[in-house]
């Protein structure tokens, strides 16, 4: 018995794109720079170096991509490092911090206290268990304003990076949903022209309400702006 093939229809070619679609300069990249155009020097021209916190320091990937991030001279970076993985692969050198999760201690009263609101019978001990994590510990690193920002998800799932970033760092002000969003240029000679599109949201959200749709559009365009330059 043959198993019938469905026939999907052609792809899209530039033809059945609308002319004023085409024409319509919004969607076209300008000559200004946008972080996208030239990463490395939107980066470099800022007025102060930021810290990012890599707590998968456990994973060779992140140990490569610090190195190119050093090297570069791109951010300061902080590794997380715990008893049960070690790191390894890379020297210690400037613009690099190491940090154990046995200090920790730092953070235990603060993070206890925010847990008893949600667990009144909580025990210290449980708190101090958490916070020997490294995402947990990085996050509450953030949080105390020790670093710009934290790069996790190659170990860590999304759903553990999401829960440690809104218990513990919460969401800016006026903002309700969290969601995610995908920035994808398109080559001079694509069909689509020369032109970077934002597709939101298909990581967290993908059946969003209509007023966490809404929520969605406007926190897309404001960071599309903020990382392209151009005017959704």
């Amino acid at each position: 018995m043959k198993i019938p093939i469905k026939k999907y229809p052609n792809p899209v070619v530039k033809d059945d794109i609308p002319k004023s679609i085409l024409a319509d300069p919004k969607f076209k990249i300008k000559n200004q720079i946008s972080i996208l155009a030239d990463p490395k020097s939107k980066i470099k021209n800022q007025k102060s170096i930021k810290t990012i916190i890599f707590p998968e320091s456990y994973d060779k990937r992140i140990i490569s991509a610090v190195k190119d991030i050093l090297s570069e001279k791109i951010c300061n970076v902080v590794l997380i490092q715990d008893s049960n993985n070690k790191i390894s692969g890379i020297k210690s050198q400037k613009g690099l911090t190491f940090v154990s999760v046995s200090s920790s201690e730092d953070f235990l009263q603060e993070y206890h206290s925010m847990k008893l609101k949600k667990d009144a019978d909580r025990k210290i001990s449980v708190s101090e268990k958490e916070l020997k994590d490294p995402l947990t510990f990085a996050s509450m690193m953030l949080r105390n304003n020790q670093a710009d920002g934290i790069i996790a998800g190659s170990v860590y799932s999304t759903t553990q990076v999401l829960k440690n970033a809104i218990s513990l760092i919460g969401l800016k002000k006026n903002n309700k949903t969290v969601s995610s969003f995908f920035l994808f240029r398109f080559p001079k000679d694509h069909f689509l022209g020369n032109r970077i599109l934002a597709y939101a949201d298909c990581g967290v959200i993908p059946v969003p309400t209509a007023e966490q749709l809404s929520d969605i559009a406007i926190q897309t365009s404001r960071n599309f702006y903020k990382l392209t330059g151009l005017k959704p």
